[in-house]
């Protein structure tokens, strides 16, 4: 069963305004902004963060808008893709949905976090994606039964009653990515990965990468 975490979406927005302006900075409750021993494509920069941290937001908030939209069209699940996850040769949603259009675009981001598109056995991977929601080891992904935004945006409108329902659903999707401080449970997927496997990495041996302030 999935989670019962509870996440307040207005704890996103704070962060996303700060995360547009150039000198947003990590928050210490990332951990210690230090390169430590790693240099280049090995060390986060704020400027970075921030630019995906947006990124992920505005894709997120554009699906959503985009599933008000078509709620009554009556091949509203052909349009999003629902339930066609793992059903074509590529293995994730139907070519040409919104699921899988999302997902392609959380994949292009993970590629710009330190290991973050990876399913390699470093950090198996951000979590954001199909890809890596299956071979990732962040530990908030565990928290959501290891299932990418898609499947969780699809899981909020498969549970929901009405379009208000489904919105609201999909609003603590967006707080359960990118939500740095949130209720029971802790950090969302994106900030997790930089918590655990930054500097200030929970568990000894976890740190693959340092962190700067740009």
């Amino acid at each position: 069963m999935r989670s019962k975490h509870k996440f307040i979406p207005g704890q996103v927005v704070p962060m996303e305004e700060r995360a547009l302006l150039s000198t947003w900075h990590f928050p210490a409750v990332l951990g210690p902004v230090t390169r430590l021993n790693y240099a280049g494509k090995y060390v986060l920069t704020s400027r970075v963060y921030a630019n995906v941290q947006a990124a992920v937001n505005t894709d997120i908030n554009s699906f959503i808008k985009t599933v008000s939209k078509v709620w009554n069209n009556p091949n509203f699940g052909t349009i999003v893709g629902i339930g066609t996850l793992g059903t074509t040769p590529i293995g994730g949603y139907a070519p040409g949905s919104l699921l899988a259009k999302l997902d392609g675009q959380l994949a292009a981001q993970e590629y710009k976090i330190p290991f973050g598109g990876s399913d390699a056995s470093v950090t198996g991977g951000l979590g954001l994606s199909v890809k890596t929601a299956l071979t990732t080891t962040n530990p908030a992904s565990a928290n959501l039964n290891n299932e990418s935004v898609a499947e969780l945006l699809e899981d909020a409108i498969n549970n929901s009653t009405d379009l208000s329902s489904a919105v609201s659903g999909m609003q603590t999707v967006r707080a359960e990515t990118l939500a740095i401080l949130a209720n029971n449970g802790g950090p969302g997927l994106l900030p997790s990965y930089v918590e655990t496997f930054g500097p200030g990495g929970h568990t000894a041996g976890t740190t693959v990468f340092g962190l700067k302030n740009s």
